[in-house]
């Protein structure tokens, strides 16, 4: 199943294939013709894989326009471990491609844009 950009989600099935992002086909959007809920991220079904780099609701997403050192080095960790800070408040996401299996995105926590706030804090470039 994947996501589809937030402003799209309450659009008929046949709204949705007219609006498609390129490469999308109707698999992509099939299951939100039952399913108008937004892409909400909840406690258990949501975490960071890296700072640039998170899961929702089983959504593979990487931030666009975002780089974080690895989450195996000392940077890399802090660099996570805002993320999931930021995953824990109400964050908003919206889906602008898709590069291979991973979907690209930008993000925004209680009106902030969160790469914005990452790169501000001096982990991620």
């Amino acid at each position: 199943m994947h996501a589809i950009p937030t402003p799209l989600r309450h659009l008929t099935p046949t709204t949705l294939f007219i609006a498609m992002l390129p490469g999308m086909t109707l698999a992509d959007i099939a299951p939100y013709a039952a399913r108008p809920e937004p892409l909400w991220q909840t406690a258990t079904d949501t975490y960071a894989i890296s700072g640039d780099h998170v899961m929702i609701r089983g959504y593979d997403m990487k931030l666009e326009g975002l780089t974080c050192p690895d989450p195996e080095t000392t940077p890399g960790r802090a660099a996570k471990a805002l993320m999931n800070t930021y995953l824990r408040t109400n964050m908003v996401c919206h889906l602008t491609g898709k590069e291979g299996a991973i979907w690209l995105g930008q993000c925004s926590a209680n009106g902030k844009d969160v790469a914005d706030a990452m790169q501000q804090a001096g982990y991620c470039s």
